[in-house]
């Protein structure tokens, strides 16, 4: 598994892309559609559920997905949706759990998914049981990031991003993903990356995980990366979590180094799951 893999039209992606292809759920109460992909033991009620972050979709989970779901897990993976709060959010994704027969999840956010992750975790009513978080290259913090709005924002949304990622200065060795990613970004309407900003900006502090904190995983890169205070840094914050360094991976980590982020993340798994014979 290499960082040249990451093309749409390779037969890898095309392959995950036949075998788990794109759905939709409609949050009828708020007008917002879901794109989500499924796959592995759909028999199962117990899911991992891989959220990316703000600048990504479906596409770019393929390689930790894929995997997952060769090991056995029944795996779900959502694009964040057009919400502006990141309660509503909470609240579509456990619906979009509860149509699917979901009773039991283990959480996997990358960046702002994983800052996602920790306000579903804390949640106080799910219809799903959490059962382990795992956050990748992820944040407690959301006050570091400029917060776009205004009657302009849908306009300033990709441009903002596209800044964030920093392609001009970021090593070699992160661009395939960072171009990967950046080029998903071109394909989506500036309004939904409108709606990611203002979603992300509101909330400045994430919760810590209501659940044991041995059944929380924090996987972060020592390479380019956010630059963060010590009360944004998850493992300065949660007490007791697995806390596994990477050396190399940057903000994209599952796709500029999927191989060790797998090895961390499948042994996480491995203690809180119940894969398909």
């Amino acid at each position: 598994m290499s960082v040249t893999q990451l093309d749409l039209s390779s037969e890898d992606f095309i392959n995950f892309s036949i075998q788990n292809p794109l759905l939709e759920f409609n949050d009828v109460m708020n007008e917002v559609l879901w794109e989500y992909r499924q796959g592995g033991a759909k028999e199962k009620t117990e899911a991992v559920v891989l959220i990316p972050g703000i600048y990504e979709t479906t596409n770019s989970m393929f390689l930790i997905g894929s995997k997952l779901i060769s090991l056995g897990y029944r795996v779900l993976i959502v694009s964040i949706p057009a919400y502006e709060k990141i309660d509503k959010f909470v609240v579509g994704l456990d619906q979009l759990t509860a149509s699917l027969h979901i009773m039991s999840v283990h959480l996997v956010g990358v960046g702002f998914g994983g800052f996602l992750s920790l306000f579903v975790c804390s949640a106080k009513i799910l219809s799903a049981e959490v059962k382990s978080i795992s956050l990748i290259a992820s944040f407690m913090e959301s006050n570091m990031f400029k917060a776009s709005g205004g009657f302009f924002s849908s306009f300033f949304g990709k441009g903002d991003l596209t800044a964030e990622l920093s392609p001009n200065h970021a090593p070699s060795h992160l661009m395939p993903g960072i171009a990967f990613v950046t080029k998903e970004m071109e394909s989506m309407p500036g309004s939904l990356l409108s709606s990611r900003i203002k979603c992300r900006s509101s909330k400045s502090k994430a919760p810590a995980p209501a659940l044991d904190a041995s059944r929380a995983l924090i996987i972060q890169p020592l390479d380019w990366a956010y630059k963060m205070e010590n009360a944004a840094k998850p493992h300065k914050v949660i007490t007791g979590a697995h806390y596994a360094t990477i050396n190399n991976g940057g903000l994209l980590p599952h796709l500029s180094n999927p191989q060790e982020v797998l090895t961390h993340l499948e042994q996480h798994l491995e203690k809180w799951t119940q894969k398909s014979e």
